[in-house]
């Protein structure tokens, strides 16, 4: 790059302006930047196709779906209601807002009294806190899954509150049995 630019310290004379000479641009450069282009779009055509694939068959009646047609003779939108109403996804979707938002609002207390603590207090054994803080952050999320479905399940968590009324019901009526 230095190699291209011709450009003077200092003028000699008052009159003289600086210059300056950029070499012209090879072919290898532009050569270069069209394999890159090339490789990128190929990329985004691996990424995009299956994805595009998923769209086009979820607009398809079952028959066209096993058929292996990679369009939809008429788009079926219908599908999607269905699924809606039948996955029960407007449940799933507010379990999961209420999650996100408790997590996050969580987080952001907790995150934030334990930079301050960290940052502006000094107490015995800081250093230790704050690399067990460190090793815990740099946990794989797998190696908590276990241990929290087990405290989940140990607390009685696990289901819809329906399905654990239902479940309460059912155990009330076979104590009533006996």
């Amino acid at each position: 790059m230095a190699s291209q630019l011709s450009v003077p310290s200092r003028p000699n004379t008052p009159d003289q302006k600086i210059t300056t000479e950029i070499a012209p641009r090879g072919t290898a450069l532009r050569v270069g930047n069209f394999v890159i282009y090339v490789v990128l779009i190929i990329g985004a055509l691996v990424a995009l196709i299956p994805f595009a694939y998923t769209v086009s068959v979820s607009l398809m009646n079952l028959t066209e779906a096993l058929s292996g047609k990679l369009l939809p003779t008429v788009p079926q939108w219908n599908n999607y209601k269905v699924a809606w109403q039948q996955a029960n996804f407007a449940l799933y979707m507010s379990n999961s807002v209420k999650i996100t938002i408790i997590v996050v609002c969580g987080e952001l207390v907790f995150s934030t009294l334990a930079a301050y603590t960290f940052a502006c207090m000094e107490f015995p054994g800081k250093s230790f806190l704050f690399s067990l803080l460190l090793v815990t952050l740099m946990l794989p999320e797998a190696v908590i899954w276990i241990p929290n479905y087990i405290t989940v399940s140990w607390l009685g968590r696990l289901g819809h509150k329906k399905e654990r009324k239902k479940e309460r019901k059912k155990k009330e009526k076979r104590e009533i049995k006996k």
